[in-house]
């Protein structure tokens, strides 16, 4: 099978006959080394294609004629091949980062990810920092959410206190009879789940009080403890408005009005789902949307090209370009 080539040129290939076939082997590889301005440092990674390129490396700049090694890099790719591409160091090059007790620290450098796992890993000097050195990341703002608690529970009283809802303070519901799912097996379970308050919001006014939760344990009737992960809206993983909670002080005795009739919360919602993050800048860069509104967008991205599809069989050039320009505004 021909190899193929976008100029005149000479490809040596030793060909093993035994396998009863001539396999196309690549054989054009270069490496260049230069001061892209993103990128792990001193650490060489195969790219294929200007487009890796520049989603490794970044696109060229006029800094230090740094677009010259650029368009190297870029002129060798067209040909096809494979190039071993590397950011060189520098004595300047530091990572933007959050520090500990200041708002940066100007002497951290993490060259890439070999340098992090074996020197930084177990810095104490930053709190976050950028993947790779630069000024590319200057400007970066980091958000996050902490793991307070799995669930927010309403309660109908104007005092928390006074049903047993403290903050430390432990809150079961019995669980009798449900159903455990094992290694291709189910088992029936009986005994209770155990949380921990970590969040108390009081309304003396409407009644309408709320405690944070975190899911800790089940408990088995044979005083067996399995610790465990929240699991949205499982019976066995988490409170529900059906469930009884007493409230269990330090001392493990239901406490509060809880300890002679059981309370019934009048809401449960999921806790993460009610943050929100207070962001003041035009673009958001996340992990990932969420399911359902993925699943939205591809539906109606999908929806649009049929569209456009059938529109191309009945109208006219002008007339589809006047119906796309407007289904672009209205995305």
């Amino acid at each position: 099978m021909a190899t193929p080539q976008l100029s005149p040129g000479v490809l040596v290939r030793e060909v093993d006959l035994t396998v009863g076939r001539a396999d196309n082997v690549l054989d054009n590889i270069g490496a260049i080394a230069g001061p892209f301005p993103i990128g792990p440092v001193d650490y060489p990674i195969d790219i294929s294609t200007e487009q890796d390129l520049i989603n490794v490396f970044g696109k060229p700049l006029s800094t230090d004629s740094q677009y010259e090694y650029w368009m190297s890099a870029s002129s060798y790719l067209s040909y096809g091949g494979v190039l071993k591409v590397v950011r060189t160091d520098g004595s300047t090059l530091n990572n933007a980062n959050a520090g500990v007790g200041a708002a940066s620290t100007s002497a951290l450098k993490i060259e890439n990810y070999d340098d992090y796992t074996n020197n930084h890993s177990d810095g104490t000097n930053f709190t976050y920092a950028a993947k790779n050195p630069g000024t590319w990341a200057n400007n970066l703002k980091v958000c996050f959410i902490d793991n307070l608690a799995d669930q927010t529970i309403g309660i109908a009283t104007t005092n928390p206190s006074n049903v047993g809802a403290t903050i430390g303070f432990g809150v079961t519901t019995a669980l009798t009879n449900i159903a455990l799912a094992g290694s291709g097996t189910t088992s029936l379970f009986n005994g209770y789940l155990k949380g921990i308050i970590t969040g108390v919001t009081t309304d003396a006014t409407n009644g309408n009080s709320t405690i944070n939760v975190r899911i800790v344990s089940r408990v088995s009737s044979g005083n067996t403890e399995t610790l465990i992960d929240y699991a949205e809206n499982s019976s066995t993983a988490s409170y529900s408005t059906s469930s009884s909670l007493r409230f269990v002080n330090n001392s493990g005795i239901n406490t509060g009005t809880s300890a002679s009739s059981p309370i019934t919360p009048s809401t449960v919602v999921d806790w993460y789902g009610q943050q929100t993050l207070g962001l003041t800048n035009s673009q958001f860069i996340g992990s990932r949307l969420h399911q359902n509104q993925l699943q939205t967008n591809i539906h109606l991205i999908e929806l649009v090209k049929m569209m456009l599809f059938i529109l191309q069989l009945l109208m006219t050039k002008e007339q589809l370009r006047e119906i796309r320009e407007q289904l672009l505004k209205n995305l």
